[in-house]
């Protein structure tokens, strides 16, 4: 599964052909200095995204065509939200809703909390392509990870229930891959590092047992929400762009890498389909983020591709 990325002069007076020359050597040394993560040549003042690798170039105004709106940019959720597939925090049956064909080759399960959901989108753009068949499991606040409910707000016995649930129910009737994803933290406080990493193992090594795992970095996390932040800066987008180093927490994604592989799983980090030394919050036309920690389902459906080249080579090395 690859992304196919495919990409005057009129003449005056000696005068007006020098001046012209001078912009285009002018616009090329620009492009050269700036770091390119794509084959395709970089216009000044764009995010481009090939196969969503990063790079951006200048000042730039929010796009007109932006997609999603920032109007509508909080809607842009996965399918699963409005059909209760993705459960909130009182459910505990894990429903299981799916995409696509039975009759696709690959069958997919979607385990995890609304970080994993971030993922949804672009894995339904797959089935619907006829590539997998695709099971969703995902609930509000609760990773698939075996960790506790302290650090949220009130008990939480319910993501308990469900976990087991679900891990149950894949254990039964085990797909081709389980790709999963979580945020580390609670509605109250920070899941410390080695209780995450642990949670990790042990899902992990419960069902490698049955299946493939995938397990995929955390998307960026923002101090301010994006579309707060575009919205009292359209002349400059990009004034809204944190220091990759703000919003991925490396320390986590290094861990997260070695408890999963450990426990006999594959991880996948494409942090660098976000970010370079900044995160842009728009690429092309494209809003990233539809608040200050979840994709917009218009991104996400934009990285099938990607994710799907990561389930590709998940299953090629397990």
């Amino acid at each position: 599964m690859t992304v196919d990325v495919r990409r005057l002069m009129g003449t005056r007076t000696g005068a007006i052909l020098r001046v012209v020359a001078m912009g285009l050597v002018l616009a090329m040394t620009c492009v050269a200095g700036n770091r390119i993560l794509g084959s395709e040549g970089v216009k000044t003042g764009q995010v481009t995204a090939v196969g969503h690798a990063v790079t951006q170039v200048g000042r730039q105004g929010v796009p007109n065509d932006l997609t999603p709106s920032l109007e509508e940019a909080g809607a842009d959720q996965p399918s699963t939200y409005g059909t209760g597939c993705h459960l909130p925090v009182p459910g505990t049956a894990p429903v299981g809703c799916t995409s696509g064909s039975q009759s696709a080759q690959l069958d997919v399960a979607l385990f995890g909390d609304s970080h994993a959901a971030n993922w949804h989108p672009a894995l339904e753009a797959l089935a619907a392509r006829g590539d997998m068949y695709v099971t969703s499991h995902t609930k509000s606040g609760c990773p698939a990870y075996h960790v506790s409910d302290d650090y949220m707000t009130e008990p939480y016995p319910e993501c308990a229930t469900w976990r087991e649930g679900v891990l149950t129910r894949i254990e039964a009737d085990p797909p081709d891959i389980v790709v999963m994803s979580g945020l580390p933290r609670g509605t109250a406080a920070q899941v410390p590092l080695p209780e995450w990493s642990a949670g990790i193992t042990a899902t992990v090594r419960r069902l490698s047992v049955v299946t493939t795992v995938l397990v995929v970095a955390d998307t960026p996390n923002f101090e301010v929400a994006p579309v707060a932040c575009l919205s009292t800066n359209m002349d400059d987008y990009g004034a809204c762009d944190p220091l990759r180093a703000d919003a991925i927490n490396d320390e986590y994604a290094a861990e997260e890498r070695a408890a999963t592989t450990a426990a006999g799983g594959a991880y996948a980090d494409l942090t660098d389909r976000f970010c370079t030394d900044t995160c842009p919050v728009i690429q092309q036309n494209i809003l990233v983020y539809r608040d200050d920690h979840h994709l917009t389902a218009t991104f996400s459906a934009s990285m099938a591709d990607v994710l799907g080249e990561a389930i590709t080579s998940a299953l090629a090395t397990s």
